[in-house]
This record gives C-alpha cells, structure tokens and sequence, in this order.
C-alpha cells in the first residue's frame, strides 16, 4: 500500500515543480512555436489563395483579349474580304462597260463603213450597169 509520509509529499511537490518549470520553459515555448506555426501556415494559404484568384482572373482576363482579338481579327478580315470582292465587282462592272462601249463603237464604225461601201457600190453600179447593158444590147441604154 502507499504510505503517505512526508517522502511521498516531497515526491509530489517535486512532480508538481517540474510539471510547472516543463510547462514554463518546455511546453509553453513548444506551444506559442506550433500557434506562430499555425498562424504563419493560415496565412500562407490566404495569401495562396488570393494569388490563386488572381492567376485565375488574369487568365480569365488574357483569354478574354485573345477571344477579343481574334474576333477583332476576323472582323477586320471579312471587312477587307468584302471590300475587295467590291471592287472586284466595280472593276468588273468598268470592265463590261469598256468593253460594250468598245463593241458599241466597233459596230457603229462597221455600220458607217458598211454604209459608205454601199455607197460607193451603188455609185459604181450604175455606170457598170450601163455599161453592161450597152454591151449585151449592142446599143445605148439611158
């Protein structure tokens, strides 16, 4: 059995002094190290955290200004696209016209020129013509 003497109660303050100078200079310590620890790990992660939201939005943000620029660019694109099939067309367009005005021109001059060779026939069929009867009938023929 424990016999509760004075040796027992020195052995007990004894336990309760070093309980106390480990709690002091051991567990204390020990203590306000793992909470400066804790601390120091939270604010790792926030500032993880926040850094994380910021590399997310200024993804978000870059692919937003590509997405952008690449609509921009195919606006631009089909804009010029456009333009050109434009004056594709116009010039096609002066194109045809020239061209019908000089098929327009060419047919006015065979016209004339058809016109004044029938003309001229006709002023040379005439006297042939005369000349020709005169022949075959043997005398003049007015």
């Amino acid at each position: 059995m424990i016999e509760l003497n004075v040796s027992f109660y020195i052995q007990l303050i004894n336990f309760l002094l070093l309980i106390l100078i480990l709690h002091l200079f051991l567990f204390k310590p020990i203590l306000k190290n793992l909470n400066r620890r804790d601390e120091m790990i939270r604010s790792l992660r926030e500032d993880t955290e926040r850094l994380n939201k910021r590399a997310y939005k200024l993804t978000e943000d870059y692919n937003a200004g590509i997405a952008d620029a690449r609509k921009e660019s195919l606006e631009i694109i089909n804009k010029a696209k456009t333009e050109a099939s434009e004056e594709q067309n116009r010039v096609l367009s002066e194109a045809k016209e020239n061209f019908k005005n000089m098929v327009d021109n060419a047919k006015a001059q065979i016209q004339s020129e058809t016109e004044k060779a029938s003309l001229k026939l006709k002023e040379q069929v005439e006297p042939l013509s005369l000349f020709l009867a005169k022949r075959i009938l043997g005398r003049e023929v007015n």
